[in-house]
């Protein structure tokens, strides 16, 4: 069941990977990390919650 729950994440990360990569094309180099960041936290938590279970 958890992996099924992966690729709404996944697709969500996506999405706001063009954001970010939006963000550094438009001068805002500092919101892009943030995104990259917060993209980097939102899939590494699931997939850490995963292996944690077992």
């Amino acid at each position: 069941m958890d992996h099924i729950l992966l690729v709404p994440i996944i697709l969500v990360g996506i999405h706001a990977y063009t954001f970010a990569r939006w963000l550094s094309q438009e001068g805002n180099t500092r919101g892009a990390i943030g995104m990259y960041v917060l993209i980097a936290v939102s899939l590494a938590l699931p997939v850490y919650r995963m292996l944690r279970a077992g």
